[in-house]
C-alpha cells in the first residue's frame, strides 16, 4: 500500500510539473523508468503499479528470492534512468526550463520526493536479513 502512495505522489507531481502539456514530463519519465520508454500515458500509469510491485516486495524482504528480485528490477530501474535523456518527450530542455522558472517548488518537492523515498525505501530493505543470511548466522 506504501508503495503504491509513493509512486500516486509521484504521479501527482509528475502530472502538476507536465502543465498541461506545456511543462516537463521529467519526472513521470525517471519515477516509472524504464516502464516510461513505452510512452507518455505509461508513464503517467506506471508511477503506481511499478512502486506497487516494488512495496510487495519489500513486504517478503526476508526472503531470498524476493530480495534478489526487488535487486534485479531497481538495477534495472537505475540502469534505465540515464536513457530518458534520449526520448525527446522526457528531455525538453526549454520546457523543464519555463517549469522551473514559473514552478521551482514543484519541481523540487518532485525531485525531494523521489529522493526521500528511494531512501526510506534502502534503509527499509537494509534493516531486513534473508533467510540465507539468517541461517548462516544461527
Amino acid at each position: 500500500m506504501i508503495g503504491f502512495l509513493y509512486g500516486l505522489g509521484l504521479a501527482v507531481i509528475g502530472i502538476l510539473l507536465t502543465a498541461a502539456g506545456h511543462g516537463t514530463y521529467f519526472l513521470l519519465g525517471i519515477a516509472s523508468a524504464p516502464v516510461s520508454f513505452l510512452g507518455i500515458i505509461f508513464s503517467m500509469a506506471g508511477p503506481p503499479i511499478f512502486w506497487a510491485l516494488v512495496g510487495v516486495l519489500l513486504t517478503y524482504k526476508t526472503r531470498t528470492p524476493q530480495r534478489l528480485f526487488f535487486l534485479c528490477i531497481l538495477a534495472v530501474h537505475y540502469a534505465s534512468i540515464p536513457f530518458i535523456l534520449f526520448f525527446p518527450q522526457y528531455a525538453e530542455e526549454k520546457y523543464f526550463d519555463k517549469v522551473w522558472q514559473a514552478h521551482p517548488t514543484v519541481v523540487l518537492l518532485g525531485a525531494l520526493f523521489y529522493t526521500l523515498g528511494q531512501v526510506f525505501l534502502w534503509i527499509y530493505f537494509w534493516l531486513g536479513k534473508s533467510e540465507v543470511l539468517a541461517v548462516t548466522e544461527g
